[in-house]
């Protein structure tokens, strides 16, 4: 039977490269590693979910250029995702780690259902970037949802979480 990974701290990540490559390396997470980690993350340019407001103000789309400067977590997700829902109140407590930029990437999701979840569950995201028909998915190499990756300040990408749980999200955060 195997055996849980501890509940780390997100300040962990802060650094992206030692720390996360340190955990993954250890064999504790599950995770793929495509030929692109270590790269820079995807030149993806998404528009806004429309009608998400965070704070009085529209939650901006994604370009590029957000993923540059903060370490960031981006996680495909979508409302009819069974395990999405899941990992929902993990990614919210994730996000009140201010020096974590949490960016959702929504795939496949008619407006009126990702608005509905993340109502029912609250917006953990800082961006949220929608794929309406999953082209950037592709580009990001995602295989099904949830797909959650961690991008260095520098933009590259560190690493690919494939495994949809609790533990295996707060074992690298």
């Amino acid at each position: 039977m195997a055996t849980t990974p501890p509940m780390m701290p997100s300040k962990i990540i802060c650094t992206c490269g030692g720390a996360a490559k340190a955990l993954v390396g250890s064999g504790n997470i599950p995770r793929a590693l495509p030929p692109f980690i270590g790269r820079p993350a995807p030149q993806t340019a998404l528009p806004q979910l429309q009608g998400l407001v965070r704070d009085g103000a529209q939650v901006p789309g994604l370009g590029s250029c957000r993923l540059q400067g903060k370490v960031s977590v981006v996680n495909v997700w979508a409302s009819w995702c069974v395990p999405c829902h899941e990992e929902a109140t993990l990614l919210t407590e994730l996000s009140k780690d201010k020096p974590l930029q949490l960016v959702g990437i929504n795939y496949k999701d008619a407006l009126d259902n990702a608005l509905r979840f993340l109502g029912r569950h609250g917006n953990p995201f800082d961006i949220v970037g929608v794929d309406g028909n999953g082209r950037a998915a592709i580009e990001w190499g995602v295989y099904g949802v949830p797909e959650t990756f961690i991008v260095g300040r520098d933009g590259g990408l560190c690493t690919k979480l494939v495994v949809p749980s609790r533990r295996t999200i707060s074992a690298v955060c």
